[in-house]
C-alpha cells in the first residue's frame, strides 16, 4: 500500500493499482516514488480555478490497449454510468457550477495536469463530445496541457452513460466531477501571505548564495595575501513573462535560483494555460508551491512610486542593495542593508571595489635607513570591513626622512592617500590605491 502525501487526504491505495513498474522481473522489489498523490488530489492540483464539489463517477482505471497482429494497438472501449441527483441538477443551473470529465496519465512526469489517451473519442448519452485539440496520434509534451470537457448540457437527471474509445499502450485514470469556478482573486488568496510563506533569513541566504560570497567570515589564520569576492551583480526586477516591473515578487519555493515573477500576472496567465511552470527554470509545480519572496518583495514595494524605467538594482554578496538610476531617486541609489536600512558610510580603507582577484604581495627591502622588510596584506575582518595591515617588524624602525614619516600611522598601518576627489569611493576601480613600496 502507498499513502497520498496530501495531509488532508492520506488515502491508502494498492501499489500495483497506481504505480507503473518499469521492471519486469517479479523478483525485483518495486521502487516507490519519493512523493505520491492520489488521482483526486492530482486533478484538484492541476487546475486551482476549479474546486471539486463531489464525484458522480469516482476514478476509474483505463487499461492499456492490446497489440494487434500487425503490431498496432487495437481500439478499446470503456463504458460507465454515473447518477445525477435532482439537487445536483439544480446546482448545475447556476453559472459558476459545471460537471466535468477528467483524465490523467498514471505515471505522468508532470503529475498535476490532465492528459487523454491517443485516439480518444467520447460519447455522453449518445452525443459525440470532442476530447482534445491536438492530433489524435500526437502525444502530449512536457509543456502541453489537455482540457477536461464540460458535460453540463449533455447530462440529465438520473443515470448518464459515458463511453470512451482509445488506442494507447499506457494506463490512465478517468472520472467525472461537479466543480465550482474560482475567481482570480480567490485563487490569489490561496497563496500564503508573505510572513507565512518563507522567512526573510532564508530568502537572504538564497540571495547570498546566488550572488556569491555570502556572509561567511574569512579565516583569520589564512596565509593568503588578498582574496576579494565579486563586488556586486545587477538584478533585473522585470517579470520574465510580461516584461513589466514586478509588483508582488512571487516564486516557487523549491526553486534554488533567486529569480522572481509578478505574482498576479503569473496567476492570471495560468487561468488560461493551467501551466504551473517556473518561467525561469521551467520546472513544473502546482499553486501550492508558490510563495512571496520577502527579500525582493520588500525592494519592489519601495520602488513602486518610481518611473517604469527604474527596474534594476545592484546586489552585493552580503545582500546589500541599491537601485540603479539617476539623482532623482535620492536615497534609493544609496546602498541599503538587506532589511532596507541605509548602509552607514565607512572610511576609504574599508571600501575596495574589485573583481575576483588574488594577488601576491611581495616583500621588498626598504631604504638603508629603515633596514627592515614589510609585507602588506588586504583582508576583510569579521565585521565585513576591509583593512590594510602589515606583516613584519617595523616597530623598531624610525625614519629620518620627513617625507617618509608622513606615511606611517602608529607604526602598524599604512594609509595611502589619493589625489582623486571622489566622494563616492565605492565606484573607484582597482589600482587607484596602488603605491610602490619605494614611496615609503
Amino acid at each position: 500500500m502507498i499513502k497520498c502525501d496530501n495531509p488532508q487526504c492520506n488515502v491508502w491505495q494498492h501499489v500495483g493499482c497506481v504505480i507503473i513498474s518499469e521492471k519486469s522481473a517479479e523478483s525485483v522489489p518495486q521502487e516507490l516514488p519519493s512523493s505520491f498523490y492520489c488521482d483526486i488530489c492530482r486533478i484538484n492540483k492541476a487546475d486551482p480555478f476549479w474546486v471539486t464539489i463531489n464525484h458522480p463517477l469516482l476514478p476509474t482505471s483505463i487499461a492499456p490497449s492490446k497489440i494487434a497482429t500487425d503490431g498496432s494497438y487495437t481500439i478499446q472501449y470503456l463504458e460507465k454510468t454515473f447518477p445525477l441527483s435532482r439537487a445536483n441538477r439544480e446546482m448545475l443551473q447556476k453559472a459558476e457550477y459545471d460537471i466535468q470529465v477528467w483524465c490523467i496519465l498514471l505515471d505522468d512526469q508532470v503529475p498535476f495536469r490532465m492528459q487523454w489517451p491517443l485516439h480518444s473519442d467520447m460519447q455522453i448519452n449518445g452525443v459525440q463530445v470532442r476530447v482534445v485539440n491536438r492530433q489524435p496520434t500526437q502525444q502530449l509534451g512536457a509543456n502541453g496541457r489537455d482540457d477536461g470537457p464540460v458535460l453540463t448540457e449533455y447530462c440529465k437527471e438520473g443515470p448518464n452513460k459515458i463511453v470512451l474509445s482509445r488506442s494507447d499502450s499506457r494506463m490512465f485514470s478517468l472520472g467525472v466531477r461537479i466543480a465550482k469556478r474560482r475567481s482570480l482573486q480567490e485563487v490569489l488568496n490561496l497563496v500564503p501571505k508573505e510572513h507565512d510563506g518563507e522567512k526573510f533569513d532564508h530568502a537572504l541566504a538564497r540571495v547570498r548564495r546566488c550572488v556569491g560570497g555570502g556572509a561567511e567570515a574569512d579565516n583569520a589564520d589564512s596565509d593568503s595575501d588578498i582574496e576579494v569576492v565579486a563586488d556586486r551583480v545587477s538584478v533585473n526586477l522585470r517579470c520574465p513573462m510580461t516584461g513589466s516591473r514586478i509588483k508582488i515578487a512571487g516564486r516557487f519555493k523549491p526553486c534554488v535560483h533567486m529569480g522572481c515573477f509578478d505574482l498576479e500576472a503569473f496567476v492570471e496567465l495560468n487561468q488560461r494555460s493551467r501551466k504551473w511552470q517556473c518561467p525561469i527554470c521551467l520546472k513544473n509545480y502546482s499553486l501550492d508551491d508558490i510563495i512571496i519572496d520577502p527579500y525582493f518583495n520588500w525592494i519592489t514595494s519601495l520602488i513602486q512610486s518610481c518611473e517604469d524605467d527604474v527596474s534594476e538594482i545592484d546586489v552585493k554578496p552580503d545582500g546589500s542593495w541599491r537601485v540603479k538610476g539617476g539623482a532623482e531617486l535620492k536615497d534609493l541609489t544609496r546602498w541599503h542593508l538587506p532589511d532596507g536600512a541605509l548602509s552607514v558610510a565607512t572610511n576609504i580603507g574599508s571600501k575596495i571595489n574589485t573583481s575576483i582577484v588574488k594577488h601576491e604581495i611581495k616583500e621588498e627591502s626598504l631604504s638603508d635607513q629603515l633596514g627592515s622588510r614589510i609585507k602588506l596584506g588586504i583582508r576583510k575582518n569579521n565585521n565585513g570591513k576591509w583593512e590594510i595591515t602589515k606583516r613584519g617588524d617595523v616597530n623598531s624602525t624610525q625614519s629620518s626622512d620627513g617625507d617618509h614619516a608622513e606615511h606611517f600611522k602608529n607604526g602598524n598601518f599604512i594609509t595611502p592617500t589619493s589625489n582623486n576627489d571622489h566622494e563616492d569611493t565605492e565606484d573607484l576601480e582597482p589600482g587607484q590605491y596602488d603605491y610602490p613600496m619605494s614611496n615609503v
